[in-house]
């Protein structure tokens, strides 16, 4: 495979793609030009990972978009922020005093060589880690299958317009790296990572009686989430809205409120989408199951699956 330039390229992600796909990354996926975020809802969180078949497939969809990697299980990124005082530099330390030193490895970065940039390790756990390093200091994240993605060459950085590209140490790559060539995180570096368990409740708690009528700041929530599916254009999809859904209703549904009442009220909002119907009612019922109220009763949740409910207080009558 020829070495590549470090001309900038107009078309990042279109001329990009393929070399990723080469290497033996699936997870390619287009970014938004001038932000961070994902071109297309479904393709990152809990959903399943995007083939390079499919990105090679449908490069030509978004030619400028930017280029980033949705890291599989099995492999993180460590993102420092050493750079206008955010502290990465000082928390990446202290974090190797306590626990050891990181390997060295390649990292994607759009400033230069240096500490700042996300590095890249394989690791032996595949559930969750940590999210950041925020119990020892700032400025340091980790980047996983479920969260965040890492934006890599040819992408351009959406503040500063600099181009990323791979490093290693103090040397600027020709090719991405192969996921089979990353290192392995030292086993004490890696349980330092890994999430905590949090506290579950107890199977045995006793449930809440379900609600016959839910709050007004609960139907309120509900009701816009009807409307943006209402809006929908047709050849659309569902799962956005409701995904932004399951998000509102887990931080404002109690704990006792029914499904059917929110089921009800968002497939009012499908029946009025050109394309709705089999679609929004399926998208409808796999946002509810995230949440926890896919069943009419209760469930005790833990906050490490998402919701939490019993530990939800009624927000909607504050």
């Amino acid at each position: 495979m020829p070495p590549r330039s470090y001309q900038y390229s107009p078309r990042p992600y279109f001329e990009g793609v393929a070399t990723y796909a080469r290497s033996g990354w699936d997870g390619i996926i287009p970014i938004v030009p001038g932000t961070k975020q994902p071109a297309e809802p479904g393709i990152t969180g809990r959903y399943p990972q995007l083939s390079r078949e499919i990105s090679v497939r449908t490069a030509h969809l978004y030619p400028a978009h930017n280029l980033a990697l949705r890291l599989p299980k099995g492999i993180i990124g460590i993102d420092v922020d050493a750079y206008d005082g955010r502290g990465g530099d000082k928390t990446l330390r202290e974090f190797q005093a306590r626990y050891g030193r990181l390997p060295r490895t390649i990292y994607s970065t759009s400033r230069g060589a240096g500490l700042s940039g996300i590095r890249l390790y394989r690791t032996h756990h595949t559930g969750r880690f940590r999210s950041d390093l925020g119990h020892i200091g700032p400025g340091v994240e980790i980047v996983q299958h479920h969260h965040r993605s890492v934006v890599a060459w040819p992408s351009l950085h959406p503040k500063t317009g600099a181009q990323y590209d791979w490093y290693f140490g103090n040397e600027r790559l020709d090719l991405p790296p192969r996921p089979v060539d990353l290192p392995f995180l030292p086993p004490r570096v890696e349980a330092a990572l890994r999430a905590r368990k949090r506290r579950s409740v107890p199977a045995s708690a006793e449930a809440l009686p379900i609600s016959e009528k839910a709050s007004e700041s609960l139907l309120r929530h509900i009701r816009a989430v009807a409307a943006s599916l209402a809006a929908l254009p047709p050849g659309s999809a569902a799962n956005g809205p409701c995904n932004d859904a399951a998000l509102k209703l887990s931080s404002y549904a109690p704990h006792d409120v029914s499904a059917d009442t929110i089921r009800q009220i968002l497939r009012e909002g499908v029946s009025r989408w050109q394309d709705g119907h089999d679609r929004g009612y399926a998208a409808i019922d796999q946002g509810l199951s995230v949440i926890g109220t896919e069943r009419h009763e209760p469930r005790p949740w833990t906050d490490s699956e998402g919701a939490g409910f019993a530990l939800i207080k009624e927000a909607g009558n504050q």
